[in-house]
C-alpha cells in the first residue's frame, strides 16, 4: 500500500489557497466581479452616531 508522506502539508496548501482565493478572487468569475461593479460608487447616508449610543 502506497502512503502519501505530503498529505498534511498538501491539506496546509488546500487551506491557504482557498483563504487567498476569496480575498482576492481569481479566473472568469474574479475578472467578472472586478468589472462589474460601478465605476463611481456614491457613498451612502452618514449614521448618525448619537442615535446609537
Amino acid at each position: 500500500m502506497d502512503v502519501n508522506d505530503n498529505a498534511g502539508y498538501l491539506n496546509v496548501l488546500v487551506v491557504w489557497a482557498t483563504i487567498a482565493s476569496r480575498l482576492a478572487p481569481t479566473g472568469v468569475l474574479g475578472k467578472f466581479l472586478r468589472f462589474s461593479q460601478h465605476p463611481n460608487p456614491q457613498p451612502g447616508p452618514t449614521p448618525d452616531l448619537q442615535k446609537l449610543e
